[in-house]
């Protein structure tokens, strides 16, 4: 019983329990936070509310309060209604090529208007991007119909090849060949031109039953076979430094045998043995081809044994496995590049081996010209990205040296036959400007004959920019000066292939015409007179291949170069 003198005292209001996590404000104030987002203190105070962790960073808490939560979305109705509304931007229209700024703020000063694909035009020294095209149906479906994607039955894997390709072409003088034979539909894919292209005796399949007869009879070919041809269109090696670590290689040496120079090694030697000039009597009964893919499996059983390396080494080994495959473009070598960031010009405070720059250099230009070129013969977009990326200074010569676009250095003087590397890089940039601005672009027939008129004027710039020893002749001669015969072989090769290179440039130019063109068009001055540059140049070359290849041992196995 409670005693009656004894007055009852009132019952205690429950206690909120401590926030685990206040917010800054409650804090600060002493007050006890509900941890919710935001507080319903920050709420009344009409503050923001923030959170922050044990080691001062801001948290996002997300135990939002109803309140909150109808206030989010009434604001994304809103926002759901006005982008409901037509927009003010205007449509593009085809042929428009839009900047990355053309959307910008207007108010911006960095804002680019959009500007017209025939406006593009400026000399090929300048280092220059071509804005992409807004792709239109029409557009769409024209380059879709020039295109081809297939199986390959014997790979079994799916391989595009684009408009500016070879393959394309010929897939395209076969479809029309099965429409006048009237050929069912399913008749025409049965044939697929990728698989009939496809070499099955240099597929990996057909070298088990000879790797036990070279496994036992180990005499490949001296990289000297490389460094006497192929390096003149590529120099990015130096022969010198090269061949002394082939030396501790095969000396035993520990200094290379961990490195990913073998796998470098391996690829030099399979390039080796697909250019070298056919011997009467085959290596130990070996065609040199077989050879080839001998050695092009093990620099790529080394470079899967390794993993992803990133160094110098490795991106040159690339460089030469796509040059022996051309058929199949990797862009191992671009991206491994991009990775150790050669493309870069290394900070002056950097103390670095001068061999090594150079390396650099010779490597990622002479990279970049091949991606460009391999891009472009495949049809399959470059993987470089943007010019403005790439700031590594271009290969010193005394060309470079003379002319003062470079200061003098002369420890950076590269040999006479690296000159090659910078207007190949000129070059692959014309090669760019065509695919984006002719195989890439939906124009009428004027406007491709007057885009395909100021490509070739850029080229003809390029000509006369290229040192007199290794200039490409525009009207090939079968007679030939006396002069030439005391030529360096670096020169007589860098010609021939930079010949060969202007041609079919300018057979793309305006052998898009052909094909873009009805029997009516071509009867015009104007494109009767772009077809035939278009046949021209298609005569020029098949008169230098023949000429070549009927007094030149070396070039009956050199396809790979040109």
């Amino acid at each position: 019983m409670d005693r009656p003198n004894e007055i009852q005292k009132p019952r205690q209001k429950t206690r909120r329990p401590r926030a685990v996590l206040a917010c800054e404000l409650c804090r600060t104030k002493k007050n006890k936070c509900d941890e919710a987002n935001p507080c319903s203190y920050c709420r009344q105070s009409n503050v923001e509310c923030t959170y922050r962790g044990s080691n001062g960073s801001v948290l996002n808490k997300r135990r939002f309060t109803p309140e909150y939560v109808r206030q989010l979305e009434e604001q994304v109705k809103t926002l759901r209604s006005s982008s409901d509304a037509p927009s003010v931007l205007p449509a593009p229209t085809p042929g428009t090529v839009l900047t990355p700024g053309a959307f910008s703020d207007p108010a911006s000063p960095k804002a680019t208007p959009s500007v017209d694909a025939s406006s593009l035009h400026g000399s090929i020294g300048q280092n220059r991007d071509w804005g992409y095209q807004v792709p239109s149906p029409s557009c769409s479906s024209k380059q879709s119909a020039q295109e081809i994607s297939s199986v390959n039955m014997h790979t079994r894997s799916v391989e595009f090849y684009g408009s500016s390709s070879s393959v394309a072409l010929l897939s395209r003088v076969q479809r029309n060949e099965d429409r006048e034979m009237f050929l069912p539909a399913k008749e025409q894919e049965s044939g697929s031109i990728v698989s009939n292209l496809h070499n099955p005796r240099f597929s990996p399949s057909m070298m088990d039953g000879i790797q036990q007869s070279i496994n036992a009879n180990p005499t490949p070919p001296t990289p000297g076979v490389f460094f006497s041809s192929n390096h003149y269109i590529h120099p990015i090696l130096e022969k010198h430094r090269f061949l002394q670590k082939c030396e501790q290689l095969w000396s035993g040496t520990d200094a290379s045998r961990s490195s990913s120079f073998i796998a470098l090694y391996y690829s030099i030697l399979s390039l080796g043995a697909l250019i070298s000039v056919r011997e009467e009597e085959p290596i130990d009964g070996i065609p040199n081809r077989q050879w080839s893919r001998k050695f092009f499996d093990e620099s790529l059983s080394h470079c899967y044994r390794m993993g992803m390396v990133t160094d110098l080494e490795m991106v040159q080994c690339y460089f030469f496995l796509a040059k022996i495959c051309q058929n199949e473009l990797n862009p191992h070598s671009v991206r491994t590049a991009l990775a150790i960031g050669i493309n870069r010009e290394p900070p002056a405070h950097l103390q670095r081996d001068v061999k090594s720059v150079k390396a650099e250099s010779r490597t990622w230009w002479g990279l970049y010209s091949l991606e460009m070129e391999m891009s472009f013969a495949m049809g399959r977009p470059d993987t470089l990205g943007s010019d403005l990326y790439h700031d590594r200074r271009l290969p010193v010569t005394y060309e470079s040296m003379e002319s003062g676009t470079v200061p003098y250095q002369p420890e950076l003087l590269e040999p006479p036959h690296c000159a090659i590397i910078k207007y190949m890089v000129d070059f692959s940039r014309i090669t760019r400007a065509l695919c984006l601005g002719i195989y890439l672009s939906d124009l009428s027939l004027p406007e491709l004959l007057a885009r395909a008129n100021q490509l070739e004027q850029d080229l003809n710039r390029w000509v006369d920019s290229v040192p007199e020893a290794i200039r490409p002749s525009r009207i090939f001669s079968r007679k030939t000066s006396l002069k030439s015969v005391k030529d360096a072989q670096y020169t007589k090769r860098q010609r021939l292939v930079m010949t060969i290179r202007y041609h079919n440039l300018r057979i793309m130019m305006f052998g898009s015409l052909l094909i873009n063109s009805s029997p009516g068009d071509r009867a015009s001055v104007s494109c009767s007179e772009g077809i035939q540059k278009c046949l021209d140049s298609a005569k020029q070359t098949i008169d230098i291949i023949y000429h070549v290849y009927q007094h030149h041992d070396f070039f009956r196995t050199w396809y790979v170069c040109t």
